[in-house]
């Protein structure tokens, strides 16, 4: 594995020297306090990083507020490798969510996943470390980790809750469509996805009508993915490419129904 500094292969147009140059100051000085980020503030003053994060400052506000509000995450993403660094990063989210923290911090958890997977892939993206496929498939691989890690969340929620018997998502299917199921996502991308449940695989309990939980089920997927809090928001989403979305619920039954409708969809993911 190569770290991303020293795979940089590219230098983005500056846009507003000044700017970007400030900005690159004030994540050093950060850094410079911390007798821990030592070697990251030293991996900064290379010239070809120092270029590197100038240029990409001076054009993007976002990646530069990102940078600011956490300067080791910036230092993270350069001292790692950007193909096993987005995947690790994903694996400790779904790891926290298992721990069934309360619903604002799994929010929290879910904003600063998308902070940090936009961060690791602009990067890699401006510095010429991915292709544009290599980006594309980036970015949808966080939205699909960001989306499987909310619902896993939500299924322990309710089997902390008792409405489920198994905390995992049986008999409920998120059907990824758009650019989203082509893996095509792009940097404004919103998601969009149809649901499906089967009765017979899930794992109710005996008290719980399945068409009422499913529905709330999906409402609050979209409201943890899209609500807007300090922290942002993860993805917009739209359901609104499932037949006659005028006319069904947000979740229903009939997969089986579906099926020449679902075979027309870019891709599939199955939670």
């Amino acid at each position: 594995m190569t770290p991303f500094a020293e795979r940089i292969c590219e230098i983005p147009d500056v846009f507003d020297a000044e700017r970007g140059g400030d900005v690159l100051a004030s994540v050093q000085k950060a850094l410079d306090q911390d007798p821990a980020s030592a070697y990251a503030a030293e991996m900064l003053r290379a010239p070809k990083v120092a270029a590197f994060l100038t240029a990409a400052f001076s054009g993007s506000p976002y990646l530069s507020a990102l940078s600011v509000r956490d300067p080791e995450l910036l230092a993270a993403c350069l001292a790692e490798d950007p193909d096993t660094h987005l995947p690790e990063a994903g694996a400790r989210l779904e790891a926290a969510l298992a721990q069934v923290p309360s619903e604002a911090e799994a929010m929290a958890m879910l904003r600063k996943f998308k902070q940090h997977s936009a961060l690791v892939t602009a990067l890699a993206d401006l510095g010429g470390v991915w292709t544009t496929a290599g980006t594309l498939k980036g970015l949808s691989d966080a939205a699909d980790t960001a989306i499987r890690a909310a619902v896993n969340y939500l299924f322990r929620k309710a089997y902390a809750a008792g409405q489920v018997t198994s905390h995992e998502p049986d008999g409920y299917f998120v059907i990824a469509m758009g650019k989203l199921g082509a893996m095509e996502l792009n940097y404004s991308s919103d998601v969009d996805f149809i649901v499906f449940y089967d009765p017979e695989q899930a794992r109710l309990a005996e008290t719980v009508e399945p068409s009422a939980f499913f529905v709330k089920l999906t409402r609050d997927l979209v409201r943890v993915l899209q609500e807007q809090t300090k922290d942002g928001y993860v993805y917009r989403t739209d359901l609104r490419l499932r037949p006659d979305p005028g006319a069904t619920p947000v979740s229903y039954t009939h997969l089986r129904a579906h099926e020449t409708y679902i075979t027309i969809s870019y891709g599939v993911f199955w939670l």
